[in-house]
């Protein structure tokens, strides 16, 4: 089955009109084996140093970012607890203690003014 399949593919190099598969091209330029390792070895070391760099300039941010959660988290107690306080000063009883407490009494009957007989236009 392989020798049958292997002679039924085409060869791409023929198919795009190349005359040598294309490794075997780039291997035809001068460049050495040595110079090919030393390139993807400083590379490789570019890589690491901008990695390193990266990770340098992101470390204080995580810092900042670290202190300004435990800011946020003490903001949002201080928030709850004036919450808890604004309800229970809030509330009628207390109101109604503190009402009592300034001097005031409760109103048992309610009287009001009338003013639109009274009221007149100026004309010019």
């Amino acid at each position: 089955m392989s020798r049958s399949f292997a002679i039924t593919l085409h060869r791409p190099h023929e198919s795009f009109g190349f005359s040598l598969p294309l490794a075997r091209r780039i291997g035809a330029f001068s460049i050495n084996q040595k110079w090919w390792t030393i390139f993807f070895c400083g590379l490789t070391l570019g890589c690491i140093g901008f990695y390193i760099f990266l990770v340098n300039a992101g470390a204080p941010k995580s810092f900042a970012l670290q202190n300004l959660s435990r800011q946020l988290t003490r903001l949002q107690e201080t928030t709850s607890a004036l919450d808890d306080q604004l309800v229970e000063l809030g509330s009628m009883s207390q109101i109604k203690a503190r009402v009592e407490g300034l001097g005031y009494v409760p109103v048992d009957q309610v009287e009001y003014i009338d003013l639109t007989p009274a009221a007149v236009a100026m004309a010019r």
